[in-house]
């Protein structure tokens, strides 16, 4: 029988006692609303019962989480202590526990199978209401990787994972098709790959059993390249790089920096590559590229040689411009409707550039397209490895129209002659001609005589270089077979040999010339003429009469010499200038021996007189231009 009813609030707004008793039974507790908007809660409550609450913490779970249950027990109005409070689901009973000096006990529980449970608990005759708990599925952690992005074909590779599991299946797949189930053992699982063309986008999803959800790992990547087909670059130095944006390809595109540090996925962006030691090295680029593309190599003053493979069909302008390295690029396409139209601008700026490595019995059909014929060598052509330069005579004299004969000579490794390789001919470091060789490596061409001094030549072959052939071309060189046997003799003044060479020589000129064995005692060698209607000889000369004198005429006097102080023998060079037809000087080996002002209206004859009984001989005498 319920003895108080106890009404919280006592009093609404000065009414008083606003609830009467009330008549109930069997009831603990008691809630009525009033129409009042205060909110007035009636509490009816049997302090003589005995009351048992229940409560569950968390009341949602995974399977194997734990969920603690705490039961309060309260007799006539007093925390029970020291009592046995069981926990049942349903007619299962799950545990019990002694109530402490609250009035608690409680049950910890782990083991719920997935469902939805409700349990109570019970104390004597009494039940608290039920708490329901939900269990879950767990949702395990899963790991997924490959031990290479990128491989060539033939290659292996590892698939791996890890699962929040012991034990266990993952079902592998490609995409969205199904490949094999794989074990999970002791957490891990793995699959190794033999790799086929293509870039391959793997998953591993999970088993789905009673305790546990199925998940999906993340998409691993795996590109496979062709290892037939690939870019070779030949190059030097300590490093190299492969730009944005360089080609246009298919599928995945892998780089081999030629070193051990393995293969490297290219996705379009810019990589960089360090060597260990600088030296010389081979870049394979492997995949199904089609086009090089805008300044793919332009400025790698490293890159030394270029393979294609047929698979490129289009090369950009300007794609190996300034790799001023670049001596050779390799071209496999083998019929005309493979072969890209040839542009300058490929190669614009590549100094060193030599030719483009062609199939054999193609040339046609890439000069056909553009490409010059000098540039192009098939494949099995001799590859030049020297080049000389040659000339049959290296001074030559204006005044007798002679000339020399220049042949350079390119030969292989083996010193075999190369044909059919363009040959480029410099004077004076211009181009002069280009020629191609013949079956005997050779290409000549003859250079006349024009009395412009010295002359440098030189011959290209590609990057090779001759060394410079000198040709002294004068206006007038003899040696001394040359003048006895050539020149005009006058023997009227008795006693002399008399040679005189009448070439009109002008002004700003010089005359240079070496005894051949010894000095001879009395003789003049210079610029002059004997006039015989005055028996006299005017000119400017070397006078070696008794002493080594200067000896020039002045008006229609016979002449005047001075000493020269210097005694020369026949290891010495001596030589006259005539400058600005008045101004002479001696010379013994480029040492100035003597200036003098005297006229040189007659001084345009070159002249030798021979006093002696036994005839001299000169080694050489040479006439030049100032």
């Amino acid at each position: 029988m319920v003895q108080r009813v106890t009404v919280s609030p006592s009093e609404v707004r000065g009414y008083g006692d606003i609830v009467s008793p009330k008549n109930l039974d069997d009831f603990t507790e008691y809630m009525c609303e009033l129409s009042e908007s205060d909110g007035i809660y009636t509490m009816v409550y049997d302090d003589t019962a005995t009351y048992l609450t229940l409560s569950a913490s968390p009341t949602t779970i995974t399977y194997g989480e734990s969920v603690v249950f705490t039961a309060t027990l309260t007799i006539e109005g007093q925390k029970a202590s020291g009592e046995t409070v069981y926990f049942y689901e349903g007619e299962t009973l799950l545990g019990s526990d002694e109530t402490d000096n609250n009035g608690v006990a409680t049950l910890t529980k782990s083991d719920f199978t997935i469902s939805t449970h409700s349990v109570k608990a019970v104390y004597d005759e009494i039940e608290s209401s039920t708490v329901t708990v939900t269990v879950n599925k767990v949702t395990p952690t899963i790991t997924f990787a490959s031990d290479k992005s990128v491989l060539l074909s033939g290659g292996t590779f590892t698939l791996s994972g890890t699962l929040s599991l012991t034990s266990g299946t993952v079902k592998l797949y490609d995409g969205n098709t199904f490949i094999e189930d794989l074990t999970v053992t002791g957490g891990a699982f793995s699959k190794t790959i033999t790799g086929t063309l293509g870039t391959h986008n793997y998953k591993v999803i999970s088993v789905e059993t009673s305790e546990y959800e199925s998940v999906t790992s993340s998409t691993v990547s795996v590109s496979v390249v062709d290892s037939s087909n690939y870019i070779e670059l030949g190059v030097s130095g300590s490093s190299f790089r492969v730009r944005s944006n360089a080609f246009s390809y298919t599928g995945g595109v892998a780089v081999d920096w030629g070193d051990s540090s393995g293969l490297v996925e290219y996705t379009g962006n810019r990589i960089d590559h360090n060597y260990a030691s600088s030296g010389n090295h081979t870049v394979k680029v492997y995949g199904d590229i089609t086009a090089l593309k805008g300044d793919c190599f332009t400025s790698m003053t490293n890159l030394n040689t270029v393979v294609l493979p047929d698979s490129v069909t289009g090369i950009y302008p300007n794609s190996f411009e300034d790799c001023t390295a670049l001596t050779e690029i390799v071209l496999n396409w083998d019929s005309a409707s493979e072969i890209i139209e040839y542009t300058s601008f490929w190669i614009s700026g590549c100094t060193s550039f030599d030719h483009f490595l062609i199939p054999q019995g193609t040339k046609s059909l890439y000069t056909a397209k553009n490409y010059p014929s000098a540039l192009l060598k098939e494949d099995g052509e001799p590859t030049p490895a020297t080049i000389t330069l040659t000339g049959t005579k290296n001074i030559l004299s204006y005044a007798d129209s002679e000339s020399s004969v220049l042949t350079a000579t390119v030969l292989d490794d083996n010193d075999d002659p190369v044909e059919g390789v363009s040959v480029e001919l410099y004077k004076d470091s211009v181009l002069w001609d280009t020629l191609t060789t013949g079956s005997a490596g050779t290409v000549s061409k003859t250079y006349t005589s024009a009395g412009v001094g010295d002359v440098g030549f030189t011959a290209e072959c590609g990057s090779l270089v001759t060394e410079t052939y000198d040709i002294q071309d004068l206006d007038y060189y003899a040696e001394w077979s040359k003048i006895t046997s050539t020149w005009s003799t006058d023997t009227s003044i008795s006693g002399r040999t008399i040679y005189n060479y009448l070439t009109n020589f002008g002004n700003d000129v010089s005359i240079e010339f070496k005894y051949k064995n010894s000095v001879p005692s009395n003789t003049l060698i210079g610029f002059g003429k004997y006039y015989s209607g005055s028996n006299e000889i005017k000119g400017i000369f070397f006078n070696h009469n008794n002493s080594s004198q200067a000896w020039w005429s002045q008006g229609t006097s016979l002449g005047s010499s001075e000493s020269l102080g210097a005694t020369p023998t026949s290891n010495d060079v001596l030589k006259i200038t005539v400058e600005n037809n008045t101004t002479v000087k001696w010379y013994l080996n480029d040492t100035l021996l003597k200036t003098k002002t005297a006229r040189t209206d007659f001084g345009q004859t070159l002249r030798i007189d021979d006093f002696t009984s036994t005839p001299m001989e000169l080694e050489y005498i040479k006439v030049k231009k100032l």
